[in-house]
Order: C-alpha cells, then sequence, then structure tokens
C-alpha cells in the first residue's frame, strides 16, 4: 500500500518441489525481506535474469476488491518470469495507475 491505500497486487508462483518450505514461510518476513532474497537466500537460487511485459489490463472482481477499485476498472498488468539456469518463478502484478512511480528490479 502507498499512503494506507492499496496500490499493487502481486501473484508469484513457484514449484513447490523445488521450494517445498516457501509456503510455511513466516508472512511477516515478506514484510521486511524481498522475495528474490528470501529465493537466494533460503535456496541458493540467485536470480540470473528476468523477462517482464506489461500492458493495460481491466480490473477483475477478485483484483478491485483488494485494491478498492470498482470492477473493470483500468490497471497495469506486468507479467514476469524469472530465471537462474531454468525460469523459477512465473508472478502476476496488478497497479493501480496514477499514484505513485516505482522502480523494478
Amino acid at each position: 500500500s502507498i499512503d494506507e491505500r492499496p496500490f499493487v497486487l502481486v501473484h508469484s508462483y513457484f514449484e513447490a518441489a523445488r521450494f517445498p518450505e516457501l509456503a510455511r514461510t513466516d508472512p511477516r518476513r515478506f514484510e521486511s525481506e524481498a522475495l528474490t532474497l528470501i529465493i537466494e537466500e533460503d535456496y541458493g537460487t540467485p536470480t540470473m535474469s528476468a523477462s517482464e511485459l506489461c500492458c493495460a489490463a481491466n480490473a477483475s472482481p477478485e483484483v478491485a476488491a483488494v485494491l478498492q477499485l470498482p470492477e473493470n476498472s483500468p490497471v497495469l498488468f506486468l507479467e514476469m518470469l524469472s530465471y537462474n539456469e531454468i525460469p523459477y518463478e512465473y508472478r502476476q502484478s496488478f497497479c493501480v495507475p496514477g499514484r505513485k512511480l516505482f522502480r523494478s528490479y
């Protein structure tokens, strides 16, 4: 959130067999550490590269509810694939446009 208003909804997908304990990670850890650092530290999997696509989309009922927007409101949709030697994370992000600029690494 930014200014106590929801800004981004992120769904990250990982192969369960490759990251068996990730789902059991204390959720508070994600508030203080970047997910990429957790993956690198806990599983020895540094991100070597990532590809990202972005486009405008309409907020689905779920996305609208989380971001506190009317259904079908415009959102920025980002789709990312992170690689080590092989892809290890697929991520979808939905951002409220016009609130702030942010840098993605």
